[in-house]
């Protein structure tokens, strides 16, 4: 398997992964909530250092970026700390992290 297939592999399993953990985010308690984001840190990082998606991993990335959208609300007021003790400390562009008590990414 050459390397841009082996990180193509990688990145399926990654998005896939992403995708079950935000099935069953809003049950997350603090450590595990934030175990759930740092897994999307990941997969900015591999997408930043150049890896592709596929349209099917793009597709899988983008329903669970939707799902945890939608639970927002319900996330962060189950865990505001995990938002508001790490906004400052991520990267800007990663929205995941400023989930507020509206439910969408803001300012919280």
């Amino acid at each position: 398997m050459s390397k841009s297939q082996t990180a193509s592999v990688d990145i399926t399993e990654m998005t896939e992964v992403y995708h079950s953990l935000i099935e069953t985010v809003e049950n997350a308690d603090e450590d595990d909530l934030a175990g759930r984001l740092i897994w999307r840190d990941a997969i900015a990082e591999a997408l930043e250092a150049g890896t592709r998606l596929s349209a099917k991993d793009r597709a899988c990335l983008e329903a669970a970026d939707r799902m945890l959208c939608e639970k927002a609300a319900t996330v962060y007021a189950n865990n505001p700390e995990v938002f508001d003790d790490n906004r400052d400390r991520v990267p800007e562009g990663y929205w995941w992290w400023r989930l507020g008590p509206e439910g969408t990414p803001g300012e919280g």
